[in-house]
């Protein structure tokens, strides 16, 4: 949110107080926590600008600046809890736009109040008729879904073999450090031992030489892990790669109306449609919702099928 945070009620301003959190509610009326506490001391009170009855438990921390974005959050979560169905749960891909286009309608209604009692009934109804479908859709995951774990647990392994390789390293240069020939223990051995010097100096060039094979073996192997880890640093994405397929071709569809043909939207700019309807809100511009493109949805629904009669 900005710098700057004002409370509607109380005036207050974060900041003069830096603890004030800015609360809003299904209605979208933001308001302070302090307010809050105040107003909502019983758990139910109407909001100050709309007298909405409002519950306390269902205030929470305002993000964004615009509440309309907050409103919008707010009931896109709550109906894709219950508009969950996946796309295989639809015979096709059709079917399954126009669920998720049911769904758009849905949110943007509740979000600017439109029809919200018809609306929220529509929701009821279909939570009650799909019960067992939301319920096996809960606990299946999406694409994206899927795509993150997979995404989580390469990390977690390259990690993991990462460590190995540490430790496998550090076992391994306590192995040589322990394994190194002690000059005094050699002279030791030969001042306290009865056996024979050419026979402990052999023994002892033996181990030496066992002991720099496997010292040689050991840096060949470092030296080709090193050209295979240049070599990965080169081609390797730090991200994972997702399989997308074929290039998307947009190809524009071709609606047979069966009936008079809908003008372009450059038409209806210039032959005096929007004379007489009220440019929407800002809000709903910034959501990619405009004036033609609902003057061109109703002049669609107004000439579908009049061939037929």
């Amino acid at each position: 949110m900005g710098d700057i945070k004002i409370c509607s009620n109380c005036k207050s301003q974060s900041d003069l107080n830096p603890s004030m959190k800015m609360m809003i509610n299904i209605c979208g009326h933001p308001i302070c926590n302090y307010c809050v506490e105040t107003i909502w001391a019983r758990n139910s009170a109407p909001c100050r600008d709309c007298n909405k009855i409002l519950k306390k438990h269902e205030f929470w921390e305002q993000q964004f600046d615009d509440p309309v974005i907050e409103k919008e959050n707010y009931f896109r979560r709550k109906v894709k809890k219950i508009y969950n169905l996946k796309r295989d749960c639809f015979p096709t891909l059709e079917a399954y736009n126009n669920f998720l286009e049911k769904i758009e309608d849905l949110i943007y209604n509740l979000t600017y109040d439109i029809d919200v009692q018809a609306v929220e009934e529509e929701i009821a109804q279909f939570a009650k008729d799909n019960s067992d479908i939301i319920d096996q859709c809960k606990r299946k995951k999406d694409d994206d879904q899927l795509w993150i774990e997979r995404a989580i647990n390469d990390e977690n392994n390259s990690k993991s073999r990462l460590f190995a390789r540490i430790e496998q390293e550090k076992q391994e240069k306590a192995l040589r450090d322990a394994s190194k020939i002690d000059t005094k223990s050699v002279i030791d051995e030969l001042k306290n031992s009865s056996i024979p010097a050419d026979l402990i100096l052999e023994r002892k060039r033996k181990m030496q030489a066992d002991q720099d094979a496997k010292l040689q073996d050991e840096e060949r192997r470092k030296k080709i892990e090193k050209a295979e880890k240049k070599k990965y640093k080169e081609y390797a994405s730090f991200t994972t790669t997702r399989s997308i397929g074929v290039a998307y071709h947009h190809k524009k569809p071709q609606l047979q109306i069966n009936g008079p043909c809908v003008p372009s939207i450059s038409d209806i700019k210039t032959t005096g449609y929007l004379n007489y309807i009220p440019e929407c809100s800002k809000s709903a511009q910034g959501g990619g919702f405009s004036t033609e493109l609902g003057i061109m949805k109703d002049l669609f629904a107004c000439r579908v099928d009049l061939f037929l009669f």
